[in-house]
C-alpha cells in the first residue's frame, strides 16, 4: 500500500530502466526521505518534459537517497518503464488514476476500489485482495513494518469454486517474535486455508496457506501504532 506526503520533488540524473538515485529536493520542495519513512512503497511520477513514467517503488535512505521501480502503472513508453537518456529529470510523489476510486452523485464507485486504505492516528484502515492461482504453498498476502505497528487485527474473506471460509485473525509482536490468534472461524464445507505470521526484514507478514491451488482470499487490516 503506497503511502503520500506533501510537496515531496527531487531531480534524478539516473539513466536507463534502473533503480533511480535520487538527486536532492527542488527549491521549495522536501525530499523523498524526508516526506516518508525507509522501506515505504510510494506512487511517483518521473518526467523530463517529454518523456514519464508513473509507477511504484520503494524509497531507501543512502548516500545517494534511492527509489526502485517495482511497478509501472503508466508511461509515455506504451506502458513500459521509461529508458531515460543523459540528463536531468524531475521525480515526485503523486496519486495514479489506476489505484484511485472516485464517488459520483449516484454514490458509484469508479476507477481502483479492491484495495481502500483509510488513515488514522496511531494506526489504520485498509483491505487486500489476493488470489492464488498456481500453488498452495506459503505465501504473504500482506505486510506492515514492525516499526510502525504493534498490533493487527485482520476481517479474512476465503472463496474457493463453490466452497467459503471468513474468519479473524489477531497478531501482535515485540519486534522478533509475533504471537497469532486465530478465532470465530466459520465455514461451509472443510477448511480452505490456515494463516500464519512472521517477522522478516522489518516486515510483519500475515502468511496464507490455501487448500486448493485457486483460491481468492480478501483481507480488511486494522491496525494500531506504535
Amino acid at each position: 500500500m503506497a503511502v503520500y506526503a506533501d510537496r515531496v520533488r527531487e531531480t534524478t540524473t539516473t539513466t536507463g530502466t534502473g533503480t533511480y538515485s535520487l538527486g536532492g529536493a527542488v527549491t521549495g520542495f522536501i525530499t523523498f526521505v524526508s516526506g516518508v519513512t525507509t522501506g515505504q512503497v510510494v506512487t511517483y511520477c518521473a518526467e523530463d518534459g517529454t518523456n514519464w513514467e508513473v509507477g511504484e517503488g520503494t524509497i531507501t535512505s543512502g548516500a545517494p537517497d534511492t527509489l526502485t521501480r517495482t511497478t509501472i502503472l503508466a508511461s509515455s513508453n506504451a506502458g513500459g518503464a521509461v529508458s531515460w537518456s543523459v540528463g536531468s529529470k524531475n521525480i515526485f510523489l503523486t496519486a495514479s488514476a489506476v489505484r484511485v476510486a472516485t464517488l459520483d452523485k449516484a454514490n458509484t464507485f469508479t476507477g481502483k476500489v479492491g484495495a481502500p486504505s483509510f488513515a488514522m492516528t496511531n494506526g489504520g484502515l485498509s483491505t487486500v485482495t489476493y488470489t492464488s492461482s498456481t500453488t498452495t504453498a506459503n505465501q504473504i498476502i500482506d505486510s506492515v513494518l514492525t516499526a510502525s505497528v504493534l498490533a493487527v487485527k485482520y476481517l479474512v474473506h476465503v472463496v474457493s469454486g463453490s466452497s467459503y471460509q471468513a474468519g479473524e485473525i489477531l497478531i501482535l509482536h515485540d519486534g522478533v517474535t509475533p504471537s497469532i490468534c486465530e478465532y470465530g472461524d466459520i465455514n461451509t464445507g472443510s477448511v480452505l486455508a490456515t494463516f500464519d505470521a512472521t517477522i522478516a526484514t522489518g516486515n510483519l507478514n500475515l502468511v496464507f496457506t490455501p487448500t486448493n491451488a485457486v483460491t481468492t482470499v480478501k483481507v480488511i487490516r486494522t491496525s494500531i501504532g506504535t
